[in-house]
């Protein structure tokens, strides 16, 4: 009984705590200026690093360029691929779903000769990802993002996650998670109209 008196008047002390913390961070200014402690993302008179200057990867803007090493140690860049569509797909060899869609990302880059897939591999061993493009038999191009930068400038948040780029470099769209060939197929038809 004791012992749980004692737990339960730890827990109390801890909440005290926390709550007299937050009371506490709480600022307020003396010349009735407002104070921000979460930084609106449309105030420009404050700058927000995290939000005011982060990437744009929305359809109609233009696709972020890149240039990283492909699994023979040459230096591939996004902007090579200007005047083609591009199927710009993140994926990794653990991820269950990337290797369900390696299939149809295949049949896309074989069949259609005025699409280009690019296969950005995220954060993982060049000689890993080489075993397994080998093993899979995929000829479509792909890059090493070994520090996750490329990644994180696209937003990447789960794998796969795939954006199609038009001919002049602007993204049409973005579809996180695993696509079918016809999905690809049909986000690409509708990028031709």
């Amino acid at each position: 009984m004791l012992k749980k008196t004692l737990i339960v008047l730890v827990v109390i002390i801890a909440v005290a705590i926390v709550g007299v913390w937050i009371v506490n961070d709480t600022e307020e200014a003396d010349d009735n200026t407002p104070v921000y402690t979460q930084t609106p993302a449309d105030n420009d008179e404050v700058g927000n690093l995290i939000i005011n200057d982060m990437p744009k990867v929305d359809s109609g803007e233009p696709a972020i360029d890149f240039t990283l090493e492909d699994l023979d140690g040459n230096e591939i860049s996004l902007s090579d691929f200007e005047g083609k569509i591009v199927l710009l797909n993140f994926w990794a060899t653990w991820c269950g779903f990337c290797d369900l869609e390696m299939p149809d990302l295949e049949k896309l880059a074989t069949v259609n000769e005025d699409i280009v897939v690019l296969g950005v591999n995220v954060g993982e061993d060049k000689e890993l990802v080489k075993e397994y493009v080998d093993q899979k038999k995929i000829t479509f191009p792909v890059v090493l993002d070994a520090t996750t930068d490329i990644a994180s400038d696209y937003l990447v948040t789960g794998l796969p996650t795939s954006y199609f780029i038009d001919e002049d470099g602007i993204i049409y769209g973005r579809y996180p998670g695993m696509m079918t060939y016809d999905m690809m197929t049909e986000f690409i038809d509708e990028m031709k109209k």
